[in-house]
C-alpha cells in the first residue's frame, strides 16, 4: 500500500482541493471539495454531482501522469 497527497497529482497539472473551491459555480455557493463529494447531491441536483464528477472524470483521463508514477509502477517489478 502506498498513500500520497493530494500534491502528488498536483504535479501532473490536477486541481487540489482548494483549486476546486475556486471554480466560480462552486465559489458562488459556497461550496468546498468535500461539500461536493457528498453522494446526496446525485438526488438533490444530478446536474450539480455529475458536473463534479465529470470533471474529474474528464481531467484525469485527459492528464498524462508524472515521472512520479513511472517511478512507484518501477517500485512494483522490484519487490
Amino acid at each position: 500500500l502506498l498513500c500520497t497527497g493530494a500534491g502528488f497529482s498536483a504535479d501532473s497539472g490536477l486541481a487540489v482541493y482548494a483549486d476546486v473551491a475556486q471554480v466560480k459555480a462552486y465559489k458562488e455557493r459556497n461550496l468546498l471539495y468535500h461539500d461536493l463529494c457528498q453522494p446526496d447531491w446525485l438526488r438533490r441536483e444530478p446536474e450539480l454531482f455529475w458536473g463534479f464528477w465529470g470533471q474529474c472524470f474528464n481531467d484525469y483521463r485527459d492528464t498524462a501522469p508524472h515521472e512520479g508514477y513511472r517511478m512507484i509502477d518501477q517500485w512494483d517489478d522490484r519487490w
